[in-house]
């Protein structure tokens, strides 16, 4: 392999790489996201400086694609993103306002299916953080814990608890993060939402719901709340927030 680092705006054609790339990478449901949808096209231009790709020069293989958005945080506990559809909607906003950014947001990461169990996560990140010191600004991700979909009815509160004999973090994706040195900030409970039909549930998931209730669904890493008297489903996913020190960024600038 010869793996090179590109952001889109070097190459964009790597876009419809990306896309490809995240086909079938998460559960049907997730790519009925409204807010992912209205931040596609800004990925591929308003913010084509700040999605990494990692290219196989050699094979002309995407191995890795990072969605990163740029936003400006005050500093103020209070005002700091909700999680991944708050994140996403306030740089949307504030590119839109002109507003210079400070902070970046790592809110996706796909590896290539066939290049898995290479220690590819971990070069992810460090990408990230590549970026972040190139632009001299912090770094945060909204993580999707990659073995919560085994315990739906865990809370995530107690999931990020979990540890290993050898007293490391149970879930492989958060322990990369501790792993290079993040920070765990907090569990952003409601990070994530899709709302749709009953039918439209149905469809995602190849499950019927003949009664309102609670369903635990296929990749869901909580249960989808069915009400047939209002016709919809919805889905409030919770994500985990770590922060990465600038102080870690000075071996990438």
């Amino acid at each position: 392999m010869n793996l090179k680092l590109y952001v889109q705006s070097e190459r964009p054609e790597l876009g419809e790489f990306r896309v490809k790339l995240e086909t079938g990478a998460f559960p049907d449901f997730l790519i009925h996201d409204p807010i992912w949808d209205n931040c596609i096209p800004y990925f591929n231009d308003q913010f084509a400086d700040f999605q990494v790709y990692l290219w196989d020069d050699d094979d002309g293989v995407l191995v890795l694609a990072a969605n990163v958005v740029p936003f400006h945080w005050d500093g103020h506990e209070e005002t700091f993103p909700k999680g991944t559809h708050d994140v996403m909607q306030l740089a949307m906003r504030q590119f839109d306002e002109e507003m210079c950014p400070n902070m970046i947001a790592c809110v996706s990461a796909v590896i290539e299916p066939t290049m898995m169990g290479r220690g590819l996560s971990k070069q992810i990140i460090q990408s990230v953080m590549h970026l972040a010191a190139t632009k001299n600004i912090g770094l945060v991700i909204p993580v999707r814990p990659i073995l919560k979909h085994l315990y739906p009815l865990v809370a995530m509160q107690d999931y990020v608890t979990w540890k290993r004999d050898d007293g490391k973090v149970y879930d492989p994706w958060l322990r990369t993060q501790l792993n290079l040195g993040a920070t765990f900030r907090s569990v952003c409970e409601h990070s994530l939402n899709i709302v749709g039909k009953v039918k439209e549930w149905e469809s995602w998931t190849k499950m019927i719901f003949p009664q309102s209730g609670l369903y635990v669904i296929p990749g869901g890493h909580v249960p989808v709340e069915i009400d047939h008297d209002r016709n919809v489903g919805e889905y409030s996913e919770p994500h985990v927030w770590y922060e990465y020190s600038t102080k870690l960024f000075d071996k990438f600038a």
